[in-house]
């Protein structure tokens, strides 16, 4: 697992959350009663981390903060002669970070309403905040990476020994890097016309904000509690999208236009849900296109889990029974059970590799599952946690919590353990490190962190409630009269 940095959050005025603070560890988990707001955490993080880099605020601050105007002459120079070098201590780097960061967190926050869907004011005071600690000695974005910001130039910033030098390199073709949306949720878009050097400077304030935060170069994937059911209506929306097409070609409008509008309908009818079960129909939709998927931890354990494959024929998701089973059966993903349809987005899953550290956010992942592929999931998560994936997920599953905490122990070192991981059944890298694991419960407006030791996760909400269900078996059983 890679050594990553620290990364937490900070949400107030969320839903029933009034204050809460949650460091992501390599997995995070949070559990809670119904109503304590984990739901609201992770769709507040998940358009947090996709939405956070607003344009608006990015530009504001660059042209209006004083602090900043070091950062903008620099910019300014790279822009106009194709070269720029800056000297900047890290102590200022990071006050420029922090200046950044808390005018794109105010955007954000200030847009909460419609990252839930919720009627206006819904959201009023609420806000969410990264919190980054100061970078250390060389830890200032020690590689560096490169960015094609133009259809014309490459322009490389790097970090280097007395401060950061940005410079141009012509006829170069290189990969895009970044978060997979800039999309500003604020009120205001960047001018579509503005000129070509104002143009190159805005995109030269992208590649610095990118620049300045490796923490938040995430990869994020996030799959809520509905996503069985997306699978079940998405192909209903793309349905009503097409009927919508063919009743605007009344309008003897041209093709494109009538796509155009049909996407206009579309957005409009869809606007109703958050941006987590939004982008989870978009993502249903492309299930079709993949062919399997990426990780092979997921390829390979998806289907065990359900005793079965996952198949394409390029327009829509079947479900297969594995081979050589009793009853053979092939059948559209959404006529096939409700824990095939939830898992089917994670199974094909695109985790990336390189640039983007993968964040993936699950709300409930035990839904629909048996307690057998409870567990099994919980050494699945393990696994890609293992193979360098952050996973946050929200739960109330005490299983998936005890075989978490059986994969902290498995990690330690004790007598005879190769034996005792064949007699119980477990595989030899069956193990996640328990400071790998950051816990948290949902109670009183807040999360209380919870103990993780070599034993695992230390959360009484599950140890109370079963406790007291035990207690009363024995007590009811010791007066039953046979």
């Amino acid at each position: 697992m890679s050594n990553s940095p620290a990364l937490r959050f900070r949400f107030r005025q969320i839903g029933p959350i009034r204050d809460a603070e949650v460091e992501l560890g390599r997995l995070t988990v949070i559990a809670g009663r119904n109503n304590t707001g984990k739901t609201y955490l992770l769709n507040a993080l998940y358009g947090f981390v996709v939405m956070w880099r607003q344009i608006e605020a990015m530009r504001r601050s660059f042209c209006e903060d004083p602090a900043l105007a070091a950062a903008m002459a620099f910019l300014r120079d790279a822009a106009e002669s194709g070269y720029a070098h800056r000297k900047v201590s890290l102590a200022v780097f990071h006050k420029e970070r922090m200046i950044l960061l808390d005018a794109m967190s105010a955007a954000y926050s200030g847009a909460l309403d419609r990252i839930f869907s919720a009627p206006a004011g819904s959201f009023r005071g609420g806000s969410v905040r990264a919190d980054l600690d100061e970078p250390r000695k060389n830890s200032l974005i020690a590689q560096g990476f490169e960015r094609r910001s133009d259809n014309e130039s490459t322009y490389v910033i790097r970090s280097e020994s007395d401060g950061i030098a940005l410079e141009r390199i012509e006829g170069i073709q290189i990969e895009t890097y970044g978060a997979p949306d800039e999309t500003s949720v604020g009120p205001e878009q960047p001018d579509s016309n503005a000129s070509g050097s104002n143009a190159t400077l805005e995109n030269l304030m992208r590649l610095y904000v990118v620049f300045a935060f490796p923490e938040l170069r995430l990869g994020m994937h996030g799959y809520p509690a509905e996503s069985a059911a997306v699978t079940l209506f998405q192909p209903d929306v793309d349905f009503n999208r097409n009927r919508i097409v063919e009743l605007l070609r009344d309008f003897d409008l041209p093709p494109q236009e009538r796509e155009v509008a049909a996407s206009s309908f579309l957005r409009k009818a869809t606007s109703r849900y958050g941006l987590l079960v939004r982008d989870s129909i978009d993502s249903a939709r492309n299930l079709a296109a993949t062919k399997q998927a990426y990780d092979p931890v997921l390829r390979d354990a998806v289907p065990r889990m359900m005793d079965g494959e996952y198949e394409t024929d390029g327009n829509q998701v079947f479900f297969r029974s594995r081979q050589g089973a009793e009853h053979d059966f092939r059948i559209p993903l959404p006529m096939a059970s409700t824990s095939v349809r939830s898992l089917a987005g994670l199974y094909h899953a695109a985790l990336t590799e390189g640039f983007n550290e993968n964040l993936v956010l699950i709300d409930e992942p035990e839904a629909s599952l048996d307690t057998t592929n409870q567990v099994r999931l919980a050494r699945v998560l393990a696994r890609l946690v293992r193979s360098g994936v952050r996973i946050l997920i929200a739960t109330h599953s005490d299983y998936l919590i005890k075989e978490l905490n059986n994969l902290i122990m498995l990690s330690r070192s004790f007598e005879d353990k190769k034996a005792v991981i064949e007699n119980l059944g477990y595989l030899q890298d069956d193990s996640l490190p328990a400071d790998a694991v950051c816990a948290f419960v949902a109670e009183n407006g807040g999360l209380t962190r919870c103990e993780v030791d070599i034993h695992g996760m230390n959360m009484p909400i599950f140890d109370e409630t079963i406790d007291s269900i035990n207690n009363a078996a024995n007590l009811l059983a010791a007066r039953v009269v046979r």
